[in-house]
């Protein structure tokens, strides 16, 4: 007989584990592979006490795998969470230029686009539909649609292109509402600020080539025309977004089957402490156990039940 000392989070792992570790994919495939091993871990240790009840091995309590599975829980929920910058890095920002006609929306379109998609000139209400380009800024992927500039219109054709662009300001991932430095803060300004407020939402002050920028609320002074402020806004894209992290803390989803795998994980790890909140045998707690560690397999093809008896006998001295 030998005893062994049970560390639930720190317990280690065999070497197969720790090729398994190197191989993953990065900082993600470690921080699946983690939550993995913890599971395999809880796993193993209560099958032990149930299929080697004479082995004199310490037991794990209720409250401990309790514990350990709302951690799992809580990361899997954060890195679930990841999935939407994934998404937005994977597929481009979709940003809608929003603004009164002739603040240079277009103009700031063709200078990120660094070309000229957009018609630009002096007279009120030239966009009458939206355009879209997909432009890199600064390694940041935008999908930009100009659109038509709003303001209340008897034009039949911009009217419908202003519906157009008051649906976008509700569908797009990031808006950049244009204000004009030469004009200053209007009433129809004021108007888009309050339909925009509570949205993801940087608020620019063009022209500044030719006219001093009004100070308003955090708004960025730029000028579409010579590129002046288009770093500052680069810079605020990448905070709003947390894109720093990329390359650094490399821990966001961008596949879709892996947060499909993640989300189900997590479920199953929440059936699991039901059961064992509610005082149900721990036996019936494993089942959904070992359905999280299959869906967190899934992402690299690994099999539960190999991985579990492999822990068994790697770490507890059973059955000698």
């Amino acid at each position: 007989m030998c005893k062994i000392s049970f560390d639930i989070i720190n317990a280690k792992t065999d070497l197969a584990q720790k090729n398994a570790l190197a191989q993953s994919g990065g900082v993600l495939g470690k921080k699946i592979e983690s939550f993995r091993s913890q599971l395999i871990s809880l796993c193993a240790a209560m099958q032990v006490s149930i299929d080697y009840p004479d082995e004199d091995l310490e037991e794990i309590t209720t409250e401990e795998i309790i514990n350990t599975l709302k951690k799992i829980n809580d990361g899997l929920k954060k890195l679930a969470g990841t999935a939407q910058r994934g998404r937005l890095i994977r597929d481009g920002i979709k940003t809608a230029i929003i603004g009164r006609p002739n603040v240079g929306k277009s103009s700031l379109l063709n200078y990120l686009a660094m070309e000229e998609r957009a018609i630009v000139t002096d007279i009120a209400g030239t966009t009458r539909d939206v355009i879209e380009e997909t432009v890199d800024l600064d390694g940041i992927p935008l999908i930009l649609l100009d659109t038509a500039g709003i303001r209340e219109t008897s034009d039949t054709i911009e009217r419908m292109g202003v519906e157009r662009s008051l649906k976008y300001i509700d569908d797009a991932d990031l808006i950049l509402l244009v204000l004009d430095a030469k004009t200053g803060l209007t009433p129809e300004d004021s108007q888009l600020i309050e339909k925009t407020e509570g949205k993801t939402r940087i608020i620019l002050i063009n022209k500044t080539d030719s006219a001093g920028a009004f100070d308003f609320n955090g708004a960025i002074p730029i000028s579409a025309k010579t590129g002046d402020g288009i770093e500052i806004l680069s810079a605020k894209i990448r905070k709003l977004y947390d894109l720093d992290l990329i390359g650094k803390d490399d821990t966001t989803l961008t596949n879709d089957r892996q947060l499909s795998a993640l989300i189900r994980a997590e479920d199953a790890i929440g059936r699991a402490l039901n059961i064992l909140t509610n005082g149900l045998t721990e036996d019936l707690a494993a089942l959904d156990m070992n359905d999280a560690i299959a869906c967190l397999g899934e992402i690299d093809g690994r099999t539960v039940s190999e991985d579990i008896i492999s822990e068994v006998f790697s770490r507890f001295c059973v059955g000698k």
